[in-house]
């Protein structure tokens, strides 16, 4: 099974990619190439090949980057993915999301994108 996770926002060594390629036990299983850019930002797919046994780890990593981006005052993200009958749904990423909400969303969908841009509508 394969997750793609399609990144935009700033590029640096503090962005999601970065903080992913940190974590032990996704070391292997992370293939990072480059995603859509916008004239603001540069944008990064995330592709984990990953057991189902190690989505929690990646939904556990991906809320330890949220509770670093708000000790930093960086805000929110947001993940958005298409349901199969073409409806857009976004949902807020905080410091609270639960890793095992989080993970059962990854499992559901797939294929998302997480953006820096928290501000669009989303269900919490």
């Amino acid at each position: 099974m394969t997750i793609a996770i399609t990144f935009e926002g700033s590029t640096g060594p503090d962005d999601l990619p970065g903080w992913l390629a940190l974590e032990e036990d996704l070391r292997g299983r992370l293939r990072t190439t480059s995603g859509r850019a916008t004239p603001e930002t540069m944008g990064w797919d995330v592709v984990v090949a990953a057991a189902v046994a190690a989505v929690p780890v990646l939904a556990r990593s991906v809320c330890g980057y949220l509770v670093e981006r708000d000790r930093l005052r960086k805000g929110d993200l947001l993940l958005s993915y298409t349901t199969e009958d073409g409806r857009e749904v976004h949902v807020r990423l905080t410091r609270a999301t639960e890793p095992a909400a989080l993970a059962e969303t990854l499992l559901a969908h797939r294929s998302v994108t997480i953006s820096e841009n928290a501000d669009a509508p989303s269900r919490s």
